[in-house]
């Protein structure tokens, strides 16, 4: 071997020989100091590559702040390479590592070739407590939930729901959480909640159902609000909750982007109440019917009548206005459930148009409370159909109803 040869030989065997002390050389962690709460990592050494994880921990009353938590480089990574080999432009001081959230407690991020300095700060938030939970197991108290919110409109005491924990003791028995329209602190002051945070019950399997309050608008629900785990949405372990809707906001919670996961699975449902043994009845997604109610769509017949005409199968398309019969006059309450439509994927919110699915239906779909005019609209009211007559824009039709639309 040439001496050009058995140099070139070294080189690559030296290469080999830093490239794996740079791989076991193992970097520091460190975590300043804060108010407020503790950050604490699962490693305070590893190598280059590790996947730490940062466990958040808020005092009572604080919240780690939003986008304050950082991992910055602190170290010169140069210092492993070797200068005749492949020199490398170092990491500067202040230079940040992405972080991943993976819960509001739990972040991860991958160390780097250098040293890190890890730090956040938190700020006061909100405390409720209240009783909105309802335990399948009478027996069984659930206690007072904290209840952590963030002020997101001073002015108007709007609020965030961010956190609720359930009380110590809560158990294992299947819980239905109700999410309140209001919150009153200890001073009498009443907030709105308007929004409700990701993963505000995070790893909570106890919890079932989650019941939403009944609004003049929907509450905004961020993405992955109701998450309860990390599995993916096809892994038979995969916990999902059932969401309960108003009825008249079925279709705005079933197509709102943070409640999909429990759409998909045919867990966003709303209870309907039959006032007689027919009733009207549209929405702005699929539903699936109930045993116990037939669809019907109507229709001019020869001889000028209004005739019935049955729908076969559960499921009433969306945006059509239909009939429901309850086979049975006892029963009152009725579990409707949002379905999915492959035709609808992308749409956040429902569509107003009659869509026409039942040949010459006279029935038109009522998806937003609206005013109609006397003289061509009958609206069903004690299981008979009555002229439409009333004045002023202000006097409305309410949602998830169909009138009757004659010429």
């Amino acid at each position: 071997m040439t001496h050009q040869g058995t140099k070139t030989l070294l080189l690559a065997l030296l290469a080999l020989v830093l490239t794996a002390a740079r791989a076991l050389a193992e970097q520091e962690v460190t975590i300043v100091p804060t108010d407020n709460g503790t950050i604490t990592a699962d490693f305070l050494t590893a190598p280059a590559g590790t996947t730490i994880t940062l466990s958040v921990r808020p005092a009572t009353g604080y919240r780690l702040s939003e986008g304050s938590l950082v991992v910055e480089m602190t170290g010169n990574a140069s210092d492993a390479d070797h200068p005749i080999l492949a020199p490398r432009k170092a990491p500067k001081i202040g230079r940040y590592v992405s972080v991943s959230k993976v819960s509001e407690t739990i972040y991860t991020f991958q160390m780097p070739n250098t040293d890190v300095e890890v730090r956040g700060t938190f700020h006061e938030a909100l405390l409720f407590f209240d009783d909105i939970v309802e335990s399948g197991n009478t027996s069984q108290p659930t206690g007072e939930v904290m209840i952590r919110a963030d002020m997101t409109d001073k002015e108007n005491r709007e609020v965030m729901i961010y956190g609720i924990n359930l009380a110590d003791g809560a158990g294992t028995a299947a819980l239905n959480v109700s999410i309140p329209a209001t919150l009153t602190d200890g001073q009498g002051n009443i907030y709105t909640v308007t929004e409700i945070g990701p993963d505000v019950m995070y790893g909570q399997t106890s919890v079932t159902d989650i019941i939403l309050p009944d609004t003049d608008e929907p509450i905004h629900i961020d993405e992955n609000a109701f998450r309860i785990d990390n599995l993916p949405g096809d892994d038979p372990n995969h916990h999902v909750v059932t969401v309960h809707t108003p009825l008249a906001m079925l279709d705005d919670y079933a197509l709102m982007p943070g409640l999909d996961d429990n759409f998909q699975h045919l867990k966003v449902r709303a209870m309907a109440v039959a006032p007689n043994h027919y009733w009207t009845f549209s929405c702005g997604v699929d539903i699936i019917l109930p045993d116990g109610l037939t669809p019907y769509y109507c229709r001019a017949s020869l001889e000028g009548h209004v005739e019935f005409m049955e729908i076969g199968g559960h499921v009433v398309a969306a945006n059509n206005g239909v009939l429901l019969a309850c086979k049975d006059d006892a029963v009152t309450n009725y579990e409707l459930t949002a379905k999915p439509n492959a035709g609808k994927i992308g749409y956040t919110t429902p569509a107003t148009y009659d869509a026409k699915t039942y040949p010459d239906n006279l029935l038109e779909p009522v998806i937003k409370a609206t005013h109609y005019n006397s003289g061509e609209y009958y609206i069903l009211y004690g299981n008979e159909f009555h002229p439409i007559v009333s004045e002023g824009d202000e006097v409305k039709v309410p949602a998830c109803k169909a009138v009757l639309h004659v010429e």
